[in-house]
């Protein structure tokens, strides 16, 4: 029920962050913290999400093109903050990516049993 509830959630902040750009509102960041904790639940609890691998590489494509857009439009474009942004995203891709890692491994394990 949890694990719904974060998917739904993820769904729900992603579809009104492709309808705008409010990846800075506090979405965008709820967005990257429910991945984080659905990874860690799944991890520690060997739990199978009920969100199949191509949704969540919609997730991940969906939101990385906000995420460059929105920090494109960016004024502030010291070498701080272009670098600070370029962290920020590689961050992002690999907290998707160990998401698809960790239910891609469970997968994996039960198929071997």
């Amino acid at each position: 029920m949890l694990l719904q509830y974060i998917i739904d959630r993820i769904n729900q902040d992603m579809s009104e962050d492709r309808a705008g750009d409010s990846l800075f509102d506090g979405r965008g960041e709820n967005i990257v913290a429910n991945v984080e904790i659905l990874t860690k639940l799944c991890e520690m609890y060997h739990f199978i999400p009920r969100v199949s691998i191509d949704e969540i590489l919609v997730w991940k494509k969906d939101y990385l093109k906000v995420f460059d857009r929105v920090t494109h439009l960016s004024k502030i474009n010291s070498e701080y903050h272009v670098k600070l942004r370029a962290e920020r995203r590689v961050i992002i891709e690999r907290t998707f990516d160990r998401l698809l890692s960790v239910i891609t491994g469970l997968q994996k394990d039960i198929w071997e049993l």
